[in-house]
């Protein structure tokens, strides 16, 4: 059965009271990796779901009925903090001793005798996870660490997390920290699997748990379950679908909502987390983190990331409470991947008046466009970019953000943009700058913006750019496409921008399209050919650099070029931009490689012919 770290947060509270007598804190270096020894609560008070759930060690003074068995002294450091010495037997040891002690390690303190701006330093050193398991030594230590560890609640689908929101929503000092709402769209498949379903899923789990085991042994037999092990996970199995379609069916989540979100008072942020896209990041991968948990891991079955319309589920039952907060208390609205048939109801005035209500105060918008549907075919992407730009092109998104006039955050992106075949290459993506951003318009405060898939001419970027260069300090242009406008022109452009405006970062990547411009294109090629290239993005170094021709992504180093690890300014884009190097990479690129993608094309088709 599923124990959420809510659960245990709860089970915890019930113990809480009967051991407020502890006086120290066992903590070391270790503490970075999250391993502790905290109190383990063994008395009658103290429910099985807690005692399992916190396997630790700890001294309760007045209380021998929960327990103690070590007594030892920790080190803590974090970072570039000084060493906090903490006194584990304060209460054993003899003050000859304590002095001793005191004398080689430097000041001694009880956890009763730690400032509170202190405990506040250690919890902004440590993970959501560490600082819940921190907060069980005692009631001091505990009143920050709430703070912290309910400071944003990831929820999901799953009728355990809306009773938890229930609980945390009705405490008088819990509701005071949720700051952050998460709504993750990660769900079971709507469709009930019979029980012959459930084993060929499982089975199938089986088969990806046996071709990516760590070690490579041909002795090794896949485990065949029997028919009561199957059955008891089909139990579980069942028991948490069905609650999930009752949910869904009849829209308990937007009522549970609608009851807990007016009760957290310093509520600033809300999320539909499409996957963990706004939660983890690239270091998260490369430092080897487990995922987190979920309440499906243990079901044997796929979990799915629903997209589009699935996602517009989640958000509708998000946002209809958020009308009920008063009007500046929301800062912060992130919404992925979201159908693209949310345009079509911005259309509907009464549902645009109500966003733009809960909206006018936001400093951070993040919105992701789901730009198919999930029955669509491989190739289907330009039909159902070409029904969102239309959709887009009624206004609504545009008026939405007009009315932000306080943003200082700007993402917007788009999932797919284009349709290819072998004889036919052409760009078409599901929005253009004019549809989205309002003509003229400047917010005062944008500091940094992100456009994914979008559309414009050369004169609105910069144009764009140049409106906010008194307060943008950073920029990202993926996936862009300039209308009627080359490359060429457009980097001098940003390249002159550079030098009047003070940019911390900017980066320009993936798949970017263009059109040649008179003036600048070898006398070979025509005007209104289309511009082509792949430019790579690097997460270790963020640096939009090796402006390659689509398709060689990985081209061989020339002799004499620069050894890996080394950076090479020369074809970087960002640092002829920004000033570092003199040669236009695109203009240098375009000199040894006149001819386009189609004009390749087509010479390959004659050659077959």
């Amino acid at each position: 059965m599923h124990c959420s770290w809510s659960e245990r947060f709860r089970a915890v509270d019930m113990v809480s009271p009967h051991v407020d007598d502890v006086d120290w804190l066992m903590v070391d270096q270790e503490l970075v990796a999250g391993r502790y020894l905290l109190p383990r609560s063994t008395g009658k008070h103290c429910s099985t779901t807690a005692s399992s759930a916190f396997p630790w060690v700890a001294r309760v003074r007045g209380q021998r009925s929960l327990g103690c068995t070590e007594e030892l002294t920790w080190v803590y450091k974090a970072g570039a903090c000084h060493p906090l010495n903490l006194d584990l037997n304060h209460s054993a040891t003899p003050s000859s001793a304590r002095s001793k002690l005191r004398s080689r390690t430097g000041t001694m303190y009880t956890l009763r005798e730690i400032p509170v701006e202190l405990i506040h330093l250690i919890c902004s050193f440590l993970n959501v996870r560490d600082v819940r398991r921190l907060r069980l030594t005692c009631r001091k230590v505990g009143a920050v660490a709430a703070s912290y560890a309910l400071a944003e609640l990831v929820f999901y689908l799953h009728h355990g997390d809306f009773e938890m929101l229930r609980y945390f929503a009705d405490h008088p000092e819990y509701s005071g920290h949720v700051k952050s709402l998460a709504y993750s769209v990660k769900v079971l498949e709507m469709q009930s699997l019979s029980f012959g379903d459930f084993a060929e899923q499982k089975l199938q789990h089986d088969r990806d748990l046996w071709y990516n085991r760590p070690v490579f042994d041909m002795d090794h037999e896949p485990r065949e379950d029997s028919e009561e092990f199957l059955q008891g996970a089909y139990q579980r199995y069942r028991q948490v679908h069905d609650p999930q379609t009752r949910i869904v069916a009849e829209r308990l989540d937007a009522t549970t909502l609608q009851e807990v979100i007016p009760k957290f008072r310093n509520l600033k942020s809300v999320m539909v987390l499409q996957g963990e896209q706004f939660k983890l990041d690239w270091s998260f991968f490369v430092r080897g983190c487990k995922m987190p948990k979920t309440p499906f891991d243990n079901l044997l079955v796929p979990v799915i990331n629903y997209p589009g319309r699935a996602c517009c589920h989640h958000m509708d039952s998000l946002l209809l409470p958020l009308r009920t907060l008063p009007t500046n208390q929301l800062r912060t609205l992130r919404l992925g991947e979201i159908d693209w048939s949310f345009f079509k109801k911005l259309q509907d005035s009464s549902r645009l008046d109500q966003m733009v209500e809960i909206c006018r105060n936001l400093t951070t918008f993040d919105l992701c466009v789901y730009t198919r549907t999930a029955t669509a075919r491989d190739g289907d992407e330009g039909f159902y970019a070409a029904r969102c730009k239309a959709a887009l092109r009624k206004g609504g998104l545009r008026r939405l953000l007009g009315s932000m006039t306080r943003l200082e955050i700007l993402n917007i992106s788009f999932t797919y943009n284009r349709f290819e075949t072998m004889f036919r290459s052409e760009a078409i993506y599901p929005a253009a700058l004019s549809d989205i951003v309002p003509e003229d318009m400047c917010w005062k405060n944008l500091r940094k913006f992100k456009f994914d898939r979008v559309e414009g001419t050369r004169q609105e970027w910069v144009g764009f750019i140049l409106r906010h260069s008194s307060t943008v300090s950073r920029f990202h242009l993926q996936s862009p496409r300039l209308v009627r406008s080359s490359w060429v022109f457009f980097v001098e452009d940003l390249r002159l921008l550079a030098t009047t405006i003070s940019l911390e970062n900017m980066e320009i990547s993936g798949d970017v399209y263009g059109e040649r411009e008179e003036g600048g294109t070898p006398e070979e090629v025509q005007v209104g050919d289309m511009e082509r290239f792949w430019i790579d993005i690097f997460p270790d170094s963020g640096l939009a650099r090796n402006i390659k021709k689509h398709g060689d992504l990985h081209g061989e180093r020339e002799e004499g070029g620069t050894q890996e690890g080394e950076e090479d300014e020369e074809g970087d884009l960002r640092a002829y931009i920004l000033g570092r190097c003199s040669e236009n990479p695109i203009e240098s690129y375009r000199k040894r490689n006149p001819s386009t993608l189609l004009r390749q094309m087509s010479e390959i088709l004659q050659s077959c012919i």
